[in-house]
């Protein structure tokens, strides 16, 4: 008795290039599945992962080399009264996910050149994520009399230019911090911030005192973290009024919308 062995056949729903795919793979190991259908279908998405795959390979280096390792500090001002004099300060904290190098203070200018007066009593190390600096500024207290004039106008003359800045000159002066022993490797770049506190240093300067204002300390208040700017901006929109907050049951609302055209396009 001879046997005949039987292929098996694409039911009748099958149609178009989709016939050339049959017999599924077990069925029949001796037909041929690399038509032009399989070709035509199946190795354009192999071509997409492996584009997807070398993709997303580069957006995460481009993410680890310009957003995780770039250097993110939050800088808050302050002042201090003891037994060394009244004081000035900048306390610097590392906020980004890499330690941060050791660096200076600068206070730049285009027309007037680079101004560094701020001093730290810790030793130039790097500062791991969390950690902060504090950087002062004020006239040594063993300067009296004719010494301590000298100091105070030069600290004037030299950030008002001789007092030959305009207003519009006076607030392009900018907040830096530089790399220590490096060809001016700017860390991070802030201009109101540097106006507002080359503002209050003139301010101490001509009244012997560290008395700056509130909105002096909060203009020279600076980050360049777009999380806290983030946040920063949508408080103050709140604040005026200029954000619509949209109530729980409107929320409730939009997400089953939401859910139920999700559910309509599964269907599809």
């Amino acid at each position: 008795m001879r046997l005949r062995k039987q292929i098996a056949q694409p039911p009748n729903d099958v149609s178009g290039d989709m016939r050339n795919l049959w017999p599924p793979l077990g069925m029949a190991p001796h037909a041929k599945i690399l038509g032009p259908a399989y070709i035509k279908h199946v190795v354009p998405d192999i071509l997409l992962l492996i584009l997807g795959a070398a993709l997303g390979v580069v957006v995460d280096r481009l993410y680890r080399r310009f957003v995780e390792s770039a250097p993110k500090v939050a800088i808050k001002s302050s002042a201090s009264f003891g037994i060394n004099g009244e004081r000035f300060n900048l306390v610097i904290t590392n906020i980004g996910l890499t330690p941060l190098p050791p660096y200076e203070i600068f206070l730049r200018h285009p027309k007037a050149g680079s101004f560094q007066t701020f001093w730290s009593e810790s030793p130039p190390s790097e500062r791991l994520p969390g950690q902060r600096d504090t950087f002062s500024f004020g006239f040594n207290p063993a300067h009296v009399g004719r010494r301590l004039e000298q100091d105070k106008q030069a600290v004037i003359s030299f950030l008002t230019d001789g007092n030959q800045m305009s207003p519009e000159e006076f607030r392009q002066w900018r907040l830096q911090l530089v790399l220590t022993h490096s060809n001016d490797v700017v860390l991070f770049d802030n201009g109101p911030a540097g106006a507002a506190i080359a503002e209050i240093l003139v301010s101490i300067a001509r009244s012997g005192h560290v008395n700056p204002t509130g909105q002096q300390m909060w203009a020279a208040h600076a980050n360049n973290s777009w999380t806290i700017k983030g946040k920063r901006y949508v408080r103050e929109k709140l604040q005026r009024g200029q954000i619509w907050v949209l109530d729980d049951k409107r929320w409730v609302a939009i997400a089953r919308q939401c859910w139920l055209r999700v559910q309509r396009i599964i269907r599809q």
